[in-house]
């Protein structure tokens, strides 16, 4: 998934290298169960960003 690297003991910093930035954020970073933030790379800020979306629109209400 990439490199991890300790900041302290509560926090680190996961540098990765990916082709498929839609995959990387819907697969990889959607199933990690912490908080995270994600600091560069437009192009995976952007399919982050489609999965929140897409995940905050399921939890809007049905017809």
């Amino acid at each position: 998934m990439g490199r991890l690297e300790p900041i302290d003991d509560q926090r680190c910093v996961l540098t990765g290298i990916t082709s498929n930035p839609q995959m990387y954020a819907g697969e990889q970073l959607a199933a990690i169960p912490l908080r995270f933030r994600v600091e560069g790379g437009p192009e995976l800020r952007d399919a982050v960003s489609a999965v929140a979306a897409r995940m905050g629109a399921a939890l809007e209400p049905g017809p």
